[in-house]
């Protein structure tokens, strides 16, 4: 039971669609993973896969970034990817768009 579960043998979790909702309303940052279902370019792309997501606030404020799909393939580079979360978070004037690990989406 319960509002999560783990994938046997997977490193995904599936979650009621109101639990996710819950959890990500009121968060700043949408980091999209592109490794599980593809890049996307655009957050109408987003909205399409879950209309829900218009109205959260990361969607509203266009603080919705993309994972580039060499990601999990760029593990020794992980401080990189730390930098990369540093910066968009720093970023109070929302005017960085591309970094080598994650694109903003618009």
């Amino acid at each position: 039971g319960g509002d999560a579960s783990q994938n046997e043998g997977s490193s995904t979790l599936t979650l009621e669609m109101e639990t996710f909702y819950a959890n990500i309303k009121d968060a700043d940052f949408i980091i999209y993973n592109s490794s599980i279902a593809g890049e996307i370019n655009s957050i109408e792309e987003l909205v399409a896969k879950n209309p829900l997501l218009a109205d959260c606030k990361a969607v509203q404020n266009q603080n919705v970034w993309c994972t580039n799909k060499n990601l999990y393939q760029e593990t020794l580079h992980l401080g990189v990817m730390i930098d990369n979360l540093h910066t968009i978070f720093a970023d109070e004037e929302n005017t960085v768009t591309e970094l080598d690990f994650l694109t903003r989406l618009q």
